[in-house]
């Protein structure tokens, strides 16, 4: 309990108030040296049992077992729900494949009826043909006949009665062509997708479980900070520089990127090593993936319209059209989120629009939108930083950076913003307050557009504008 996690078999043995942590005397020396209170731990726990922080400390616990509690509660009623919901699945299954069956049989029924109602009509057709047929066969033998005995005036008056009547003859075959069909019996059915028909798929839905956090932050507990340090940086080998203005990274850690005015999308592993280049059918801008599914969707603003492709190939899914110029692009709750001038679209996975939600007044276009913890969205437009609720209430607005573009937050919490301008990269708190400047222009680090860190926050990726380079930072 007493010994430093950095420093196995280090006490710990010293406080510092800037940064809310315990620390032991080589904390204090590698990290804390610049620290304007780092207290001994005796002088730092006077008056501790009558603290806000021990009230709140104590009523955060009570408060997580609360939630703990609520949601065992929830986990146990959704297993009953579950098998409810079996049961009437497989009653809905087992009424649908009786209606199927007798759609079948049905339809089986009518293939002898209709092959009966065909080969009645075949035989007036070839009933009427054989009439025909037959009295010119007659008129044939007449002609015959008198060609080779019969008088000239007797042919003459045959051949001008065969010329009326062979025209009659042409109209006829002329409207049996036109009327009669080759007729044939088939069957279509859905067997190439018969999810066409139904399907069974899990839906998953927030719980509607509220949860108090932020107790001991109002007690003026410090989160600790995250620190970077420049791994490589990986050229991407493209002819012309490209802006890399979308990064996401998978649950397995590859890494997805979307290379806007290029028409292109990449997947690079865990490593930085090419996999995969995909061409699509527009400048892909922001990227956001589906959850549970391997899909990803892309914002593509100039076509004004979001791609869906499978996030393991690159292969297109599907695309559905958008009422504006969308840029900043998110999945959040199942829906999508995407950023324009001074709107965020609500809209469903499939392309149906759901609503809107206002911004600030003259509120330029939306380029990035983060999720956050609350379940508040982190915004950022040509100009300004902003925190935003689903409902449209602003809650934060910083105009700090200069050109503020990607977003990224770290396992603390701490919100990071690319300043495409200043040629940094900002760090936030979760309210928008500033806390400091992470990275800075120096050497192959210019005009930062696109960050995004990997799934155990262990590296830092970081997209620039004017270069085919991505940055890979290491994290402690």
């Amino acid at each position: 309990m007493n010994i430093c996690e950095k420093h196995l078999g280090k006490n710990l043995e010293a406080f510092c108030t800037s940064h809310d942590s315990l620390c032991c005397s080589s904390c204090v020396f590698e990290q804390h040296k610049a620290c304007e209170k780092v207290l001994a731990l005796d002088e730092a726990s006077v008056g501790i049992k009558s603290s806000a922080v021990v009230h709140d400390v104590q009523r955060s616990i009570l408060v997580v077992i609360d939630a703990y509690d609520k949601i065992l509660q929830n986990q146990k009623k959704n297993k009953e729900t579950l098998a409810e919901k079996e049961t009437s699945v497989k009653m809905a299954i087992a009424n649908l494949k009786s209606k199927v069956n007798k759609h079948l049989d049905s339809l089986a029924n009518s293939v002898s009826i209709i092959r009966d109602e065909s080969l009645l009509k075949i035989e007036k057709n070839c009933q009427t043909i054989l009439e025909k047929r037959d009295n010119l066969m007659t008129h044939k033998k007449n002609f015959d006949f008198l060609r080779e005995h019969g008088s000239e005036s007797k042919l003459f008056l045959l051949t001008e009665t065969l010329k009326k009547e062979l025209t009659v003859n042409d109209g006829s075959i002329q409207e049996l062509l036109s009327n009669i069909k080759t007729q044939s019996i088939t069957f279509s059915s859905l067997q190439s997708d018969l999810s066409a028909v139904a399907s069974v798929c899990l839906e998953e839905e927030p719980l509607n479980i509220k949860h108090e956090i932020g107790i001991l932050n109002r007690a003026q507990m410090v989160k600790s900070t995250t620190s970077l340090k420049k791994d490589a940086f990986i050229d991407l080998g493209f002819d012309e520089p490209t802006p890399l203005t979308g990064i996401e990274v998978t649950e397995d850690n590859r890494i997805l990127l979307c290379y806007w005015l290029n028409q292109s999308v990449l997947i690079l592993d865990k490593n930085g090593k090419f996999i995969l280049k995909e061409d699509v059918d527009g400048d892909p801008y922001g990227i956001s993936l589906i959850p549970h599914k391997f899909q990803a969707v892309i914002s593509m603003p100039e076509a004004k319209k979001v791609y869906i492709l499978n996030s393991s190939n690159l292969k297109y899914i599907r695309h559905f059209k958008t009422l504006n110029e969308c840029y900043g692009i998110v999945v959040l709750d199942n829906n999508i989120y995407a950023g324009s001038s001074g709107v965020i679209s609500v809209i469903k996975i499939n392309g149906q629009y759901l609503r809107s939600i206002s911004l600030l007044p003259n509120c330029s276009s939306i380029r990035y939108i983060y999720p956050m913890e609350d379940g508040n969205l982190f915004c950022t437009s040509l100009h300004n930083i902003f925190i935003t609720s689903v409902d449209g209430a602003i809650l934060s607005t910083n105009g700090y950076c200069d050109e503020p573009r990607g977003i990224a937050i770290d396992k603390n919490g701490h919100v990071y913003v690319a300043d495409k301008t200043s040629h940094k990269v900002y760090r936030f708190n979760a309210d928008g307050t500033k806390i400091d400047n992470v990275l800075h222009r120096t050497g192959q680090f210019e005009s930062p557009q696109s960050l995004r860190f990997n799934r155990d926050h262990t590296k830092l990726y970081v997209g620039f504008v004017k270069s085919n380079l991505l940055g890979v930072f290491s994290c402690s």
